[in-house]
């Protein structure tokens, strides 16, 4: 695995919901990491910083940027398509994509989610979703606010991602303008039952 696929991996590690699962695992990752490229060593410091902060508030930051804003959603297809017809279709061909290489989407989970989609870009190298990724998450980084200890983690991993098509990019910037910035329920289950998006 290239040093790139060990920054995509450790960048979906970061973002996925910072249980108590996930700081064990993410306490052993750092512990046993060698960081020689920029790309990794800038990834394991902002991993670091996340793990510095309390458990309870850094759960409750999570909540607060990714579930309760539509426009900060971490589902791939929704960054790309919205609410749009178009994003049912993308998103059985992405699930399908991904049954194809051995990866299956959690129980009550759409399978679009970018921490698995980074996983399967770091195990499988596909450039193209991982360029998919990148159009959505920089547009995403710019939403979040800048003392916010997820900034600096999607900004390392945005460096990291190809670049992706300008028209996807353009597409992108078209979600309805009707979409509302605030739900008044959360779109990650802490306990992964079910996902809204």
């Amino acid at each position: 695995m290239t040093d790139v696929h060990i920054a995509w991996k450790l960048g979906g590690w970061g973002l996925d919901y910072p249980d108590d699962a996930w700081r064990r695992t993410m306490a052993e990752t750092l512990a046993a990491l060698d960081a020689e490229s920029m790309p990794v060593r800038r990834l394991g410091k902002a991993l670091r910083e996340l793990m510095a902060v309390d458990p309870d508030a850094l759960r409750q930051q999570y909540v607060e940027l990714f579930d309760f804003h539509p426009r900060r959603s971490l589902a791939l297809t929704y960054g790309e398509y919205g609410d749009r017809r178009e994003r049912g279709a993308v998103l059985w061909a992405l699930v399908r994509r991904l049954e194809a290489a051995g990866f299956e989407p959690m129980p009550g989970h759409l399978g679009d989610e970018i921490p698995l989609l980074l996983e399967y870009c770091a195990e499988s190298g596909d450039r193209e979703v991982a360029a998919r990724i990148g159009v959505v998450l920089r547009r995403l980084v710019e939403t979040i606010p800048e003392r916010s200890p997820y900034r600096d983690l999607m900004e390392a991993l945005v460096e990291s991602l190809p670049a992706g098509a300008a028209t996807r990019a353009e597409e992108a910037e078209t979600l309805g303008a009707d979409d509302p910035d605030d739900v008044p329920f959360p779109l990650h289950d802490p306990e992964g039952e079910a996902t809204v998006l």
